[in-house]
């Protein structure tokens, strides 16, 4: 381990320091993900019988700001939003489920620089979330809608590649590991953002 550190310290250090970016430096930008979720799990036989399945499919927006308190990297606030629409396949009617979620929270982000246009960057973050939902649900009266709010909490880390399509802007892709608290769910999203740098003079 310590050779492999070593290592990639050299090639850190021997980067050109025109790739670099530079202290100081803030940053705009944001990113899309688009997430879905299958999973199998039993109700209670009072009300359905055989095996039920929950498809959900979320779409994560996140435009945030941070800033560089060293070369490379920085640390930022983002705002989320997200939107999630579920539904319960089970015997007889299919029942559905939506989320809407506001949240704020900080992230730190690293980038190392291969070359002077394309970087590879770690990320994580953590969000405080609001949720409002409304779920279909079968009682022995039929189906019935309810709605609560709730608080939560989620996390994420991953890694991603930004290219610099000219010295202040670049677009990015990346993989992140998402776990929300809130229902203890986690899940693997795909990335895509833009962002601008504001390099200081």
């Amino acid at each position: 381990m310590k050779n492999i550190i070593a290592i990639l310290c050299l090639l850190i250090a021997g980067v050109p320091v025109f790739a670099q970016i530079s202290k100081g430096t803030s940053t705009i930008g944001g990113s899309i993900s688009l997430t879905h979720q299958k999973s199998d799990y039993t109700i209670d036989p009072r009300y359905s019988n055989g095996p039920a399945e929950y498809k959900e499919t979320s779409l994560i927006i996140s435009p945030g700001y941070g800033y560089f308190i060293t070369n490379n990297f920085c640390i930022g606030a983002n705002l989320a939003a997200s939107f999630s629409k579920g539904t319960d396949i089970v015997t007889g009617p299919d029942l559905h489920h939506k989320d809407r979620s506001f949240g704020i929270g900080p992230f730190l982000r690293y980038y190392i620089p291969l070359d002077s246009k394309l970087y590879v960057y770690a990320a994580t973050s953590a969000t405080r979330l609001w949720t409002r939902s409304t779920s279909e649900q079968s009682g022995t009266n039929g189906i019935f809608t309810s709605s609560e709010k709730n608080k939560s909490l989620a996390w994420d880390m991953g890694i991603g590649v930004s290219y610099f399509i000219n010295p202040n802007a670049a677009v990015e892709t990346g993989l992140a590991y998402r776990h929300d608290n809130g229902d203890d769910t986690s899940t693997l999203a795909l990335n895509i953002g833009f962002r601008i740098f504001l390099r200081k003079a």
